[in-house]
Protein backbone atom coordinates (compact mmCIF):
# COMPACT_ATOMS: atom_id res chain seq x y z
CA UNK A 1 0.00 0.00 0.00
CA UNK A 2 2.05 2.74 -1.38
CA UNK A 3 -0.58 5.44 -0.16
CA UNK A 4 0.95 4.72 3.52
CA UNK A 5 4.41 4.36 2.67
CA UNK A 6 6.87 2.40 1.32
CA UNK A 7 7.13 -1.43 1.55
CA UNK A 8 10.35 -3.37 3.03
CA UNK A 9 11.65 -4.52 -0.38
CA UNK A 10 13.05 -8.07 -1.15
CA UNK A 11 15.21 -10.42 0.67
CA UNK A 12 16.92 -13.35 -0.48
CA UNK A 13 18.63 -15.24 2.68
CA UNK A 14 21.22 -18.13 2.67
CA UNK A 15 22.71 -20.19 2.99
CA UNK A 16 20.71 -22.11 0.60
CA UNK A 17 20.98 -26.01 -0.31
CA UNK A 18 22.19 -25.93 -3.87
CA UNK A 19 20.24 -26.45 -6.81
CA UNK A 20 17.79 -23.82 -5.27
CA UNK A 21 17.87 -20.93 -7.03
CA UNK A 22 15.43 -17.97 -7.19
CA UNK A 23 15.39 -15.51 -9.85
CA UNK A 24 14.08 -12.61 -11.14
CA UNK A 25 13.10 -11.36 -14.37
CA UNK A 26 11.66 -8.40 -16.17
CA UNK A 27 10.11 -6.93 -13.02
CA UNK A 28 10.24 -3.43 -11.71
CA UNK A 29 10.97 -2.90 -7.78
CA UNK A 30 10.32 0.41 -6.67
CA UNK A 31 9.38 2.59 -3.71
CA UNK A 32 11.02 0.18 -1.36
CA UNK A 33 12.51 1.31 2.32
CA UNK A 34 15.17 -1.19 3.09
CA UNK A 35 17.08 -1.53 0.01
CA UNK A 36 14.97 -2.78 -3.43
CA UNK A 37 16.59 -5.88 -2.87
CA UNK A 38 18.79 -7.68 -0.73
CA UNK A 39 20.74 -10.61 -0.96
CA UNK A 40 22.52 -11.81 2.34
CA UNK A 41 24.69 -14.87 1.62
CA UNK A 42 22.74 -16.43 -0.88
CA UNK A 43 24.44 -17.66 -3.89
CA UNK A 44 21.88 -18.93 -5.54
CA UNK A 45 19.76 -15.61 -6.45
CA UNK A 46 20.01 -14.15 -9.85
CA UNK A 47 18.53 -10.71 -11.33
CA UNK A 48 17.74 -10.45 -15.33
CA UNK A 49 16.69 -7.30 -16.97
CA UNK A 50 14.76 -5.91 -14.09
CA UNK A 51 14.26 -2.38 -13.25
CA UNK A 52 15.12 -1.17 -9.95
CA UNK A 53 14.19 2.14 -9.34
CA UNK A 54 13.33 4.51 -7.05
CA UNK A 55 14.27 2.68 -3.84
CA UNK A 56 15.78 4.09 -0.38
CA UNK A 57 17.91 2.27 2.42
CA UNK A 58 18.27 3.90 5.84
CA UNK A 59 21.90 2.07 5.58
CA UNK A 60 23.29 0.55 2.61
CA UNK A 61 22.65 -0.07 -1.26
CA UNK A 62 19.19 1.72 -1.80
CA UNK A 63 18.51 -0.05 -4.77
CA UNK A 64 20.23 -3.60 -4.48
CA UNK A 65 22.48 -4.53 -1.51
CA UNK A 66 24.75 -7.85 -1.57
CA UNK A 67 26.95 -9.29 1.34
CA UNK A 68 28.28 -12.78 0.05
CA UNK A 69 31.00 -14.90 1.69
CA UNK A 70 31.42 -18.06 -1.10
CA UNK A 71 29.80 -18.31 -4.14
CA UNK A 72 28.73 -15.96 -7.19
CA UNK A 73 25.70 -13.73 -7.76
CA UNK A 74 24.66 -12.61 -11.19
CA UNK A 75 22.95 -9.19 -12.37
CA UNK A 76 22.34 -9.18 -16.00
CA UNK A 77 20.95 -6.41 -18.19
CA UNK A 78 19.33 -4.50 -15.31
CA UNK A 79 18.58 -0.79 -14.86
CA UNK A 80 19.18 -0.11 -11.44
CA UNK A 81 18.61 3.95 -10.86
CA UNK A 82 17.62 6.66 -8.84
CA UNK A 83 18.23 4.91 -5.69
CA UNK A 84 19.21 6.66 -2.11
CA UNK A 85 20.96 5.75 0.51
CA UNK A 86 22.15 7.15 4.08
CA UNK A 87 25.60 5.61 4.18
CA UNK A 88 27.18 4.07 1.34
CA UNK A 89 26.43 2.79 -2.08
CA UNK A 90 23.33 4.62 -3.15
CA UNK A 91 22.20 2.16 -6.60
CA UNK A 92 24.49 -0.71 -5.55
CA UNK A 93 26.61 -2.07 -2.09
CA UNK A 94 28.26 -4.97 -2.41
CA UNK A 95 30.06 -6.82 0.69
CA UNK A 96 31.96 -9.69 -0.42
CA UNK A 97 34.22 -12.05 1.48
CA UNK A 98 36.44 -14.84 1.12
CA UNK A 99 34.95 -16.29 -1.94
CA UNK A 100 32.16 -14.31 -2.10
CA UNK A 101 31.65 -12.74 -6.22
CA UNK A 102 29.28 -10.25 -7.27
CA UNK A 103 28.88 -10.12 -11.42
CA UNK A 104 27.26 -7.15 -13.22
CA UNK A 105 26.77 -7.88 -16.49
CA UNK A 106 25.25 -5.07 -18.83
CA UNK A 107 23.47 -3.19 -15.93
CA UNK A 108 22.96 0.71 -15.89
CA UNK A 109 23.57 1.72 -12.51
CA UNK A 110 22.48 5.81 -12.19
Amino acid sequence: NLAAGRWGGIEFVGPVAPNQPSMLQHCIITEANNSGVRILDNDQVSLEACRIHNNTSALDGGGLRVELSAGTVRIAACDIENNRAARHGGGVRSTTTSSGRLILANCRIQ
